[in-house]
């Protein structure tokens, strides 16, 4: 037979160890937790340097390093669930032995004193979970998101919004990493009559996926303009194997609306493409010489690309408002009222419509 007295020490004393292995696994997890977020740190700035040579094409080299910035952000899914089972059994342990040490203890009536013994386990069991939360948080960030300030997740290293302000680096650099390109291909449209009639579909195209930006597309035609604008932001499907989110991707393409081809300008045109960041005040203005051959408009150079000083844009209420230079946008004053940042791709296959626009619901794709 035990003396209680002396039974209650030993279950505490059986607690306390369990808390001291609770604190060497949180001094474990810390320290893997700072040599990854070393690590990724290395890799960002190998990332920003890179995106400074703008005149070099390292798309490749940029897109190995974002791989595996995603290999070391994302822990092992079995390691990282025992040692949540881990915890869950320890700290259900100590409050079950704290919570029979105190029951042994009781003697009846219950009175409102008596709860005064219970807050140290009240307290003790909250903080328990806090601690708990901040392990998981740090173990898997993907799901949780408390530390995505200090350890940016994959899938935001191709949001020029998030790049320019974490790291203030140029949106300029960035963009002429991703290559941006734009080709317009006639395809078959329904039959009239016994006679075909052939849309013209545009489409954006990056050699890299960076998004999070508000761009505005014009192409001339014989009548009014092609417009398209829109808040970009793409969303690729997860692995089919690991599951895991796919955080960049290469040779994206975007589709930003439809025309008739007839009414598009023969042999050549020439497409502008204002790109608007969040956190910017100038857009940066691409120019597009592109030639026709027998399907297709194709440019056979390089754009020309420049921040555009003399237009000032600004967001306010997720809408975008152009403070000056808004004459140097072709179609904005039927555009103003729709410039919204709604993560939607719309488009006018002709401003002489004059209707409302519309949504281009294809879906973005890699070939």
């Amino acid at each position: 037979m035990f003396q209680l007295p002396g039974y209650n020490w030993v279950i505490l004393s059986i607690v306390g160890s369990v808390l001291g292995l609770l604190g060497t696994v949180g001094i474990f997890v810390s320290l893997v937790i700072q040599r990854r977020v070393e690590k990724l740190q290395d890799i960002l700035d190998e990332i920003v340097d890179l995106s400074y040579e703008s005149e070099q094409n390292l798309t490749a080299n940029i897109f190995r390093l974002i791989q595996r910035y995603q290999m070391y952000y994302i822990l092992p899914i079995g390691t990282t669930k025992s040692v949540l089972q881990f915890l869950d059994y320890a700290l259900l342990f100590s409050v079950l032995c704290w919570l029979s040490s105190l029951l042994t203890t009781f003697k009846p009536p219950l009175q409102i004193q008596t709860l005064i013994y219970i807050l140290p386990i009240a307290g003790a069991m909250v903080l328990m979970l806090l601690y708990r939360n901040l392990l998981k948080n740090a173990f898997n960030p993907l799901e949780y998101k408390m530390f995505n300030v200090i350890i940016p997740p994959p899938t935001q290293l191709r949001s020029v919004a998030f790049l320019s302000s974490y790291v203030n680096v140029s949106v300029r650099s960035l963009l002429q990493q991703a290559r941006l390109s734009t080709v317009v291909r006639k395809v078959k449209g329904e039959e009239n009559r016994g006679q075909s009639s052939f849309n013209a579909e545009i489409v954006l195209k990056q050699e890299l996926s960076f998004d999070d930006f508000f761009y505005y597309y014009c192409v001339p035609l014989h009548e009014g303009y092609f417009v398209a604008f829109g808040f970009l932001q793409i969303q690729f499907p997860q692995d089919s194997v690991t599951r895991k989110p796919v955080p960049v991707g290469r040779n994206v393409n975007i589709p930003l609306g439809w025309t008739d081809w007839d009414n598009l300008p023969t042999k050549q045109v020439k497409a502008t493409l204002f790109i608007l960041p969040p956190g910017e005040k100038h857009p940066i203005r691409y120019t597009f010489d592109l030639y026709e051959e027998n399907s297709y408009y194709a440019p056979f150079t390089k754009p020309v690309i420049r921040v555009d000083r003399d237009i000032t844009f600004t967001i306010n209420n997720a809408k975008i408002a152009i403070l000056e230079g808004h004459e140097k946008i072709p179609a904005y004053e039927l555009c103003q009222d729709w410039l919204l940042i709604n993560k939607k791709r719309m488009y006018w296959s002709s401003t002489k419509e004059n209707k409302e626009p519309k949504e281009c619901s294809e879906g973005i794709y890699i070939r």
